[in-house]
């Protein structure tokens, strides 16, 4: 999770997450992180000790769109077409990704993450529309955050978002796993 970079400036402030005793960078991540499963295991434990009170349960999200609707995050979302569903051990992480343009597979959560942050912004821009590169390298390092993301809310608005590619879903017949298919002959 060390390698994913967070899409705000210096001056976001910190929220403290009491449940995981983790200080979260910004609205944004912290609406994340409560959805992570790590932070539900947590909430699990001090509601299952009658410590807390659940003020809402998280579905189990199908995909990233789903995810994204229920989240309905502020920040410019681009590149979804980049990500690609692979196989996940753990129904309760949701499903992973890997996104070609960066190389990075993770979970739901840190996909989302990714995706809303500079690095994934600045290859899309650069690979994609080159005619929006404006930037130094000084200005990278300065101003990095900002200047991405007024870039990915252009092309969210001039292009959309993208559709990730999914898996194919074995469709369950009875109560047996048995993929509906063609017929089998000997």
């Amino acid at each position: 999770m060390d390698s994913f970079e967070t899409p705000y400036e210096e001056e976001a402030e910190f929220i403290q997450c009491t449940v995981c005793d983790k200080s979260i960078r910004g609205e944004t991540l912290f609406r994340i992180h409560l959805t992570t499963p790590g932070h539900i295991k947590k909430e699990d434990g001090f509601v299952a000790a009658g410590l807390a009170v659940r003020q809402q349960t998280v579905p189990i999200f199908e995909d990233i769109i789903h995810y994204l609707d229920y989240m309905k995050l502020d920040e410019p979302i681009i590149g979804l077409n980049y990500l690609e569903e692979v196989p996940s051990n753990d129904i309760l992480a949701g499903p992973r990704y890997t996104c070609s343009l960066c190389g990075q597979t993770a979970n739901l959560q840190e996909t989302v993450r990714h995706v809303i942050g500079r690095k994934h912004r600045q290859k899309y821009v650069e690979m994609k529309r080159p005619d929006l590169v404006t930037w130094d390298k000084q200005t990278v390092t300065n101003q990095g955050g900002k200047v991405f993301r007024a870039r990915a809310e252009i092309i969210e608005r001039q292009d959309g978002r993208g559709t990730p590619s999914q898996m194919a879903k074995k469709r369950m017949v009875g109560q047996l796993n048995i993929s509906r298919g063609g017929t089998f002959r000997l």
